[in-house]
């Protein structure tokens, strides 16, 4: 089954999950990696309020993602 939460999917079947690329090469799969190991706060909250793991993931996932392209925005904001 595919999962999909904003920008990043699952397929539970493979256990692949995509994203944005340039998100998934800086900081993606560390994330991945965090959550794995069970120390994302945001992945572990999410797992008791998410329909199940894979949803929680990709939530944790878009949580992320949206920090990281806030503070990429911001910075090219006080650059220009």
């Amino acid at each position: 089954m595919k999962y999909e939460v904003g920008q990043f999917t699952c397929d539970s079947e493979t256990g692949t999950v995509v994203g944005p690329s340039a998100y998934m090469k800086e900081r993606g799969h560390d994330k991945l990696e965090e959550i794995m190991s069970g120390k994302s706060v945001v992945f572990n909250m999410g797992c008791t309020r998410s329909p199940n793991v894979y949803v929680a993931m990709l939530v944790a996932l878009q949580t992320d993602f949206a920090g990281w392209t806030g503070i990429r925005q911001l910075c090219a904001g006080l650059k220009g």
